[in-house]
């Protein structure tokens, strides 16, 4: 049965790639839904115009959504709205992110597959994807009650000896060494629908202030749409683990048998 319906998608601002998760009760979808509707309504979009902040919150690229008519402000102040009024629904949240420069330039392979070279930003999705995911797939209350939705991603990438869209990575593996076998733990429901619930426009809000923040802790100097996300990001209250690269053969096996979230250097 059922209890949960998450909802994820992936943003990269700077040095930064983030996977973020919003994570609703069956029960809350419909009441979620309607708050969310009546927000884009009031803002003189409707209920099926999409929210993308990358669009959004950017001039250029609104003037091609439903937003158009919106003014920087003014479209900070929707997302702040979807922010307030959601904020006592019972959504839970979480991210995984990975910081670019921690990592070598390159992630061996397992099994006697090549290495990877990293020279696209966008291979590092699937682990900030596994890094979230795995929070929730060791998470006693979520075994076996969950579905899963993203936001598809179609961009191709080098993917150790082949090439692969990005989408079709986003599957949380578990690898049981005693056995010798690989379960897929959780898949999304979409990848070959590509439907698109409503609800992953709060996984999109989620992930952009979320890579806003992460990428900028060290900011001195900081904007007005700076502070923004942070208020959207501390509202959202995220659960948040960070990607590492393992030292060791040791140290990836161990961590393999436990949901990944750590890599061979």
């Amino acid at each position: 049965m059922t209890k949960y319906h998450i909802f994820g998608d992936e943003s990269i601002a700077g040095n930064i790639i983030v996977y973020a998760l919003v994570i609703a009760p069956v029960e809350s979808i419909e009441q979620v839904e309607f708050a969310l509707s009546k927000i884009k309504e009031e803002f003189g979009g409707s209920s099926s115009s999409r929210i993308h902040c990358k669009e959004l919150l950017h001039k250029d690229a609104r003037k091609y959504t439903d937003w158009a008519h919106l003014s920087n402000e003014k479209a900070w102040e929707l997302v702040l709205s979807v922010k307030d009024n959601l904020a006592n629904l019972g959504l839970l949240t979480r991210v995984g992110y990975v910081e670019r420069s921690d990592l070598s330039p390159y992630i061996h392979g397992v099994g006697g597959i090549d290495e990877m070279n990293l020279t696209n930003e966008k291979q590092l999705i699937p682990f900030a994807f596994y890094t979230a995911t795995a929070q929730v797939a060791m998470d006693a209350e979520y075994a076996g009650v969950c579905k899963l939705w993203i936001d598809p991603n179609k961009d191709m990438v080098n993917w150790f000896n082949a090439r692969a869209q990005v989408g079709r990575l986003l599957h949380l593996n578990h690898l049981d060494l005693s056995r010798r076998s690989i379960d897929t733990v959780m898949t999304p429901e979409n990848l070959v629908s590509k439907e698109k619930p409503l609800l992953l426009d709060l996984a999109d809000i989620l992930a952009y202030t979320s890579s806003k923040v992460l990428s900028g802790a060290s900011k001195v100097t900081k904007y007005k749409s700076d502070r923004s996300a942070e208020l959207v990001y501390k509202t959202m209250n995220p659960q948040v683990a960070k990607f590492r690269q393992a030292n060791s053969e040791e140290a990836i096996e161990g961590l393999l048998e436990k949901f990944s979230i750590n890599i061979k250097r």
